[in-house]
């Protein structure tokens, strides 16, 4: 007699195998944009003229400069792993750096009549930004982050 009718019921017990789920083109590229734009930020502070820098301030800059940079990196990254909160704040941040720009456009005339090399390389960075943020919000990358999603809760 090999069934016992009082036994427990049985079942396999494993840990569920993750699904690899391949990151659209779009996300690629934009991931990509945005550590160019990473880059150019880093490079470019040698070139925009500081009223901090004038007054003896350069190491704070540079410090929180830094900072920034590795907060932004971090945000790239969690972009890259399929954060759609990162993707938000990265928009949102984009978004409000654009209207910063559009409400004080006379310094930044100012500035760039001060030094045209951070003019170009201020003007690359935005619109790096705004393709990678189109990229970020295509149909394949919101389905993307939507499977990432659903991976995650367990769907």
């Amino acid at each position: 007699m090999s069934h016992n009718p009082y036994a427990p019921p049985s079942a396999s017990v494993a840990d569920p195998v993750p699904q690899a789920v391949e990151r659209p083109r779009e996300v690629l590229i934009a991931v990509r944009l945005l550590w160019a734009t990473l880059a150019l930020a880093a490079v470019g502070i040698f070139f925009t003229p500081s009223q901090a820098a004038l007054a003896g301030l350069w190491t704070f800059v540079i410090i929180a400069l830094a900072v920034v940079g590795v907060l932004w990196a971090w945000v790239i990254y969690k972009i890259y792993q399929g954060a759609n909160w990162a993707r938000i704040s990265f928009v949102v941040l984009v978004g409000l750096g654009i209207l910063f720009l559009l409400i004080s456009w006379r310094t930044y005339v100012a500035t760039f009549r001060a030094s045209p090399t951070a003019a170009a390389d201020s003007i690359i960075q935005t619109v790096l930004e705004i393709i990678a943020a189109v990229m970020l919000f295509s149909a394949n990358s919101n389905a993307w982050f939507a499977r990432i999603k659903a991976l995650k809760a367990g769907g």
